[in-house]
């Protein structure tokens, strides 16, 4: 998100963080499908990286080189743990975990029957056409029934 507006990330360019010593955490979103030559290269402080893609970006030469991978905990989705720890650079992380769901309840609410905006499933995904089901809406998740 910049200035209010949402944009679809689908490249992290060669050397965007390179050497960021005050990295401590980052969010790598599901369109992702490529990073660039040293991107995280020298994060020394990184300790946890977050990637939503269920299919493991492409690195390139040395993306990671500099971060302990022994402390750096990399959360993907939990059907896709198996496919990073194949993954080249990927699979040198020596903490591969699911992604912790972080809601607690689910919110029965009429407000949101014909609900416009985005629905997404229990692990993320956007869902066009949302069934019967628990998604989450805004931040909440719902029970449509």
């Amino acid at each position: 998100t910049y200035s209010g507006e949402i944009y679809s990330v689908t490249y992290i360019g060669e050397e965007a963080f390179s050497g960021c010593s005050s990295l401590t955490s980052v969010e790598i979103g599901n369109s992702v499908t490529s990073i660039g030559d040293e991107a995280f290269w020298h994060c020394v402080n990184l300790k946890k990286l977050i990637s939503y893609a269920e299919v493991p970006p492409v690195c390139g030469s040395y993306v990671f080189n500099g971060v302990n991978k022994q402390e750096c905990t990399l959360q993907v989705p939990g059907d896709c743990i198996a496919a990073y720890q194949q993954a080249d650079q990927w699979k040198e992380f020596f903490f591969i975990e699911d992604l912790p769901l972080g809601i607690n309840d689910v919110v029965d609410d009429e407000n949101y029957n014909g609900f416009s905006g985005v629905y997404y499933d229990l692990s993320g995904r956007a869902v066009e056409n949302p069934a019967k089901g628990i998604y989450i809406i805004n931040g909440k998740k719902v029970l449509i029934k």
